[in-house]
């Protein structure tokens, strides 16, 4: 078995994406591999939080990209993780299909998700999670919330 040597971290912000950007962390460092925190922005412009809506003369697109990066900017030093990249990435086809892609594109060779996410366990494992494992390329690890 080899070494990883790119680990993308998909985070939706909740505890669940926590536990497993902390398990991605370790994973890193004891690889010595490139982290990546990944956050998908899905049902733009429609299903976004009201604070990530912008002023009128903005482009919507733009500012969510940064609003988005601030957030994913934010979660890493909440959790310590200085050692990492992210970014953002739009979906109209959904988060599974848009992190599979994504890892394939950067040629990653472990992606690791919160076993449950914001929605819950039904709107995430039952998803995000499954469709990912189902479809991915590379390693899967779903991270449980202890």
């Amino acid at each position: 078995m080899q070494a990883y040597h790119k680990i993308i971290v998909a985070t939706d912000f909740s505890p669940g994406s926590e536990h497993a950007a902390r398990r991605g962390q370790l994973l890193a460092e004891q690889n010595n591999a490139e982290l990546i925190l990944l956050h998908v922005v899905e049902g733009f412009p429609e299903d976004l939080p009201v604070e990530w809506v912008g002023p009128e003369d903005v482009d919507p697109k733009t500012y969510i990209t940064e609003r988005a990066m601030q957030s994913l900017q934010a979660f890493a030093e909440r959790l310590g993780i200085t050692e990492a990249k992210w970014d953002v990435v739009f979906s109209d086809r959904g988060p599974r299909q848009e992190i599979v892609a994504y890892a394939q594109q950067q040629e990653a060779d472990l992606i690791l998700l919160g076993a449950t996410g914001a929605h819950g366990i039904v709107g995430l494992l039952g998803t995000t999670v499954c469709g990912v494992i189902q479809t991915a390329q590379c390693d899967v690890l779903a991270v449980r919330t202890v």
